[in-house]
């Protein structure tokens, strides 16, 4: 067993002075969790508004999902887009993928209103698939896509697969056939068993970092408008109709309005005052996945990349909705100030965790997990990156809706509340597009139905 470590934590700066809050406080707009999702929220909030905003975080800034991550920026949904379709219809479906693309010019936008240098590697990845009905399904999906004007790439085929005969006609144009070498060579894999594989626009990214130098710029930006308290939790969210009032321990925090960007787990109790319930609903809206991740130096003489691997075997429990596979990045990673290197991270092992399981960042990293990511890398990769050096190796709670689709918006039963959560897998893209979406309804803005409001 292992320690939990994670390789985005080391590059944090630790300059600022940390603020705990000491005394009953009011505020326009409370932003409870400081991740990428509450970080964003506030940097929206504060754009779109004249209005205070306080963010408040229970540990430290980008230490919970935010630090734990794979550091992995990509417009995905881990669920079937047909089901998507099913429950929302063709349009809205689409609708939600674009709003998600969207965030790519947000993340942008926030780099250079914060004059941020710190890396974010935009490069074309790869998802490698190793049977036919993944390929139907993803033909599928990019043909409907397609048809409607959304840049998506075409899925590059074995030429020889002896099912050819029984693609689509009208999913001809979402392909393109190739020697299974050159599928191969996309993916930096000598497993033959991936027969296609889409490219697909994707980032590599410390969203620690990246939360850092945001809340450094919003206090330059904003000092009489922003406040961010560390080291406070929430114990109860008092809803009323014109506002809320937040248990911090021993003092209070008076708000007109509040946002959860949660990862859904934590113990909060919201009571909406001489209304319907929200608290029960709140807590049975998000069931938590633990993902298993490890990272490895290498030598400094290959360009960024990134895959998915839709593999074949059973790595662990299948993810509700959807193919286990294992991610990998390859970018340049400064090791404490020393000489720079390639890291390369890899994850994939996951365990579900039941309503009344508690998780903690303090569990060591169990043997097997590490042992799946081993035996993954040694049967994929011509050069394994895994050598004799130690790993980084850690973990990181991910928060999945009943859906799997992003809470973005106001709550039904009482608008004081809204919501910016639930990773659902993959969460820096969705939640930088929920700070703005956020953002903006707090400024006034109103948005057309979507995929991703509250129910």
């Amino acid at each position: 067993m292992a320690e939990n470590r994670p390789p985005w934590l080391y590059q944090m700066q630790f300059k600022r002075q940390i603020e705990i809050l000491n005394k009953d406080f009011e505020t326009d707009i409370a932003i409870i969790g400081g991740g990428i999702a509450g970080v964003s929220t506030a940097f929206f909030a504060l754009e779109h508004t004249n209005q205070t905003v306080t963010l408040i975080e229970k540990d430290l800034l980008a230490h919970g999902a935010t630090g734990h991550n794979a550091g992995y920026v990509v417009n995905y949904i881990e669920r079937p887009f047909n089901e998507i379709i099913e429950e929302f219809g063709e349009e809205m479906a689409l609708d939600g993928y674009m709003d998600l693309e969207s965030g790519w010019e947000k993340i942008d936008h926030m780099y250079e209103k914060a004059s941020l240098d710190i890396p974010f590697t935009k490069i074309i990845g790869y998802a490698g698939f190793s049977t036919k009905e993944r390929v139907f399904s993803e033909l599928k999906t990019i043909s409907l896509q397609r048809k409607r004007g959304i840049p998506v790439h075409k899925i590059i085929l074995d030429k020889n697969v002896d099912w050819i005969g029984e693609i689509l006609p009208e999913w001809n144009d979402s392909l393109e056939l190739a020697e299974r070498s050159e599928i191969l060579s996309l993916l930096e894999s000598k497993d033959d068993q991936y027969l296609a594989c889409l490219p697909y626009k994707v980032a590599c990214a410390n969203s620690a970092r990246f939360c850092e130098e945001i809340v450094e710029y919003m206090e330059r930006t904003y000092p009489d408008r922003f406040r961010f308290f560390e080291h406070t939790p929430i114990e109860k969210i008092l809803l009323r109709e014109d506002g809320a009032t937040l248990d911090a321990l021993k003092h209070e925090i008076k708000t007109k309005r509040v946002v959860m960007c949660t990862n859904g787990f934590e113990k909060i109790r919201i009571i909406n005052e001489g209304s319907l319930e929200i608290d029960t609903k709140f807590h049975h809206e998000v069931w938590g996945v633990i993902g298993y991740m490890a990272a490895y130096s290498e030598a400094l003489d290959k360009a960024p990349f990134a895959a998915e691997y839709y593999t074949r075997e059973k790595i662990q429990e299948e993810v509700k909705g959807n193919d286990p596979y294992f991610y990998v990045t390859r970018r340049p990673y400064d090791f404490g100030g020393k000489s720079s290197s390639n890291l390369i991270s890899i994850g994939g092992p996951e365990i579900y965790l039941e309503d009344s399981e508690v998780y903690s960042r303090n569990y060591e990293y169990p043997e097997d997990a590490q042992e799946k990511i081993e035996e993954f890398a040694k049967k994929t990769f011509e050069n394994n990156p895994i050598k004799d050096v130690e790993p980084f190796l850690w973990h990181g709670l991910m928060g999945y809706t009943k859906n799997m689709i992003r809470l973005i918006g106001e709550e039904p039963r009482n608008k004081v509340l809204l919501y910016n959560l639930g990773c659902n897998g993959v969460g820096v893209l969705s939640s930088v597009y929920g700070g703005f979406k956020v953002g903006s309804i707090l400024g006034g803005k109103v948005f057309p139905y979507s995929i991703f409001d509250p129910k």
